[in-house]
């Protein structure tokens, strides 16, 4: 995904999340520089991950998708020191329409 987003800052992505055969989660995010996306999605996305082993994001951008699967062996450990410093309990779930876009209210 790194080297979709060059030059596109910026430019809103959706994404489309799941963990194993779990719920499908949407989600919007921003180029913030050549190789970082900020995501906003639903937090309850990564209390799944903490338990699953596979990650699915679709990218869609420009009316290409792009399919990335993850495997998530160790993440439930990286993202435990992640969440003492970002609790997820405070965060609000984000909506989004039926197009998958955010509604900004």
């Amino acid at each position: 995904m790194a080297n979709d987003i060059k030059g596109q800052r910026d430019t809103p992505y959706k994404f489309k999340f799941r963990i194993d055969k779990g719920e499908v989660y949407p989600g919007v995010g921003i180029a913030i520089d050549d190789n970082i996306v900020q995501i906003i999605a639903d937090p309850a996305i990564a209390r799944e991950i903490m338990s699953g082993q596979e990650l699915a994001i679709k990218q869609s951008f420009d009316g290409v998708d792009e399919v990335h699967v993850f495997n998530l062996r160790g993440a439930s450990k990286a993202l435990s020191e992640v969440l003492k410093n970002c609790p997820l309990d405070k965060q609000k779930a984000p909506t989004f329409d039926s197009d998958g876009d955010l509604n900004e209210k």
